[in-house]
């Protein structure tokens, strides 16, 4: 009897530290590649009171790698979200009060590819780990469910991306510049992006960053436009039907 006792109790603290972990959960994502996509982080307490979590990200995957964190507002406005980045590793911190982080997306981890995938390739995401304190301090675990990034290519690159990495680099913002300032553009076979400054030969398709209107000038707010995917994080932009230009700005993050 004194054993069947103590097998039950010892089965019930078993169960109740396995319920008392957290769980932080990274879904399947799909992406261009190469290309910059967002990894969201979901979070579900399951009654362990976490009021602090350290997230490590080492990543493993050869050629991708992390380059910041976007906070969610599901955090509020006690907690603060802290991350550096060092190579191919990204720490990230949770913190600030007593109350439990609540349940739901914590941020989005965007990352980069740096070479092109084979179409429907899946990556498992692998390297998360995970731990997290209670609001007395005290060590809490926390599980972690790392899905994978599912490759799905689109080649239809905007004029600007001269690389064709889906991210518009600097020297890129500036050769748009260049174009604007000619005050018009024209084809030319053999340039780094089949266009010249100035007036000349029309026979191919119009610069993407000409479209309001397309009229062979790049105008101040079309300009403006790829300035604006520059900013963004890693210079990222996607394919978007009902954008302005048929793009818009920021990482993949469809999943």
């Amino acid at each position: 009897m004194f054993r069947n006792v103590m097998l039950l109790l010892i089965c019930v603290i078993l169960s109740s530290n396995i319920f008392a972990e957290g769980v932080l959960t990274i879904s399947d994502v799909e992406t261009a590649t190469p290309g910059v996509f967002r990894l969201p982080l979901n979070w579900e307490d399951n009654n362990s009171n976490i009021s602090t979590l350290i997230i490590r990200w080492n990543s493993t995957i050869s050629n991708i790698f992390p380059l910041e964190v976007e906070p969610s507002s599901n955090i509020g406005s006690e907690k603060k979200l802290m991350y550096s980045v060092t190579g191919s590793q990204i720490n990230i911190i949770i913190y600030g009060g007593t109350q439990t982080i609540p349940n739901g997306l914590l941020g989005n981890l965007v990352a980069q590819s740096t070479t092109r995938l084979a179409d429907n390739s899946e990556i498992q995401i692998t390297g998360v780990t995970a731990e997290g304190a209670d609001n007395k301090a005290l060590t809490q675990n926390v599980s972690v469910n790392a899905g994978k990034i599912i490759v799905k290519n689109n080649d239809d690159f905007h004029s600007a991306d001269i690389n064709k990495d889906w991210s518009i680099s600097l020297s890129e913002v500036l050769r748009v510049v260049q174009l604007f300032n000619a005050r018009e553009y024209h084809c030319e076979a053999g340039t780094e992006d089949g266009y010249a400054p100035f007036e000349g030969n029309k026979n191919c398709a119009p610069h993407k960053s000409d479209y309001d209107p397309q009229d062979w000038k790049i105008r101040l707010n079309e300009l403006l436009r790829i300035i604006q995917f520059f900013n963004f994080p890693g210079g990222s932009y996607h394919p978007d039907p009902n954008g302005e230009d048929k793009y818009s700005p920021g990482p993949f993050s469809k999943r």
